[in-house]
Parts: structure tokens; C-alpha cells; sequence
């Protein structure tokens, strides 16, 4: 299920925000995050780090983190491939980023015209 949301939201011609609604659902199932996790990842810096290999996002707040500390989570790279139906999230992620300019949340709130 989460493929064909990635295969029918992640095109090089689709909108920014079906682009980022997509991939930004990829995230959230590579980190096994809820909603609430997933509407606090960030593209800022402090929060999000491109290391080549591997992503790493992190969160201040979580609901298994009993501490309250903050925790980092790490999206590996793998190669696209049969077992990951020609899909990568972290180049989802990268291509995200570009769309979104490098800054502000994952998921990007859509409102109607005159909303806030």
C-alpha cells in the first residue's frame, strides 16, 4: 500500500504537495512514526541531517520516549530494488527537501485560500 501511494504521489510531474503528501507517508512507514511524529519532522537544521548513507531526523518529543529527551531516527539507503518496489526514501526524501527549499516541516500543512 505504501508503494503505490510512493508510485502514484512521487512522479517528476506530479504537484509539490502530492510529491510531498507521498513522501512524506514513505518517511513515516521507513520510521515506523505515528502522525504525531510525523507532523514534527523538520527539514531545519538541528533537525534534519543528510549523511550520504543515511538520513537522520530528529524529534523532540515522542510517545516512546518516556524520557522526554529527544530522540534521533535513521533512515537507511538502500538501493532501489525488487523487495523495495523500485523505491528509495531517502532519494524520495532528498527530492522533497529540494521541493520544499530545505526548510520547514515534512508533512506541509494544505489550507484553502484564506485560511490560516
Amino acid at each position: 500500500m505504501a508503494a503505490g501511494m510512493a508510485w502514484g504521489c512521487c512522479r517528476a510531474s506530479s504537484p509539490n504537495y502530492l510529491f510531498m503528501f507521498g513522501s512524506s507517508v514513505i518517511l513515516s512507514y521507513m520510521i515506523l512514526c505515528r502522525y504525531d511524529d510525523l507532523k514534527r519532522l523538520r527539514w531545519d537544521n538541528g533537525y534534519f541531517e543528510d549523511h550520504g548513507t543515511f538520513l537522520r531526523f530528529f524529534l523532540e518529543k515522542r510517545k516512546t520516549d518516556q524520557n522526554y529527551a529527544g530522540q534521533w531516527i535513521d533512515v537507511p539507503y538502500p538501493l532501489a530494488c525488487a523487495n523495495s518496489f523500485g523505491i528509495s526514501a531517502v532519494v524520495l526524501a532528498r527530492e522533497a527537501r529540494r521541493r520544499a527549499g530545505g526548510t520547514g516541516p515534512v508533512l506541509l500543512r494544505i489550507t484553502q485560500p484564506g485560511q490560516d
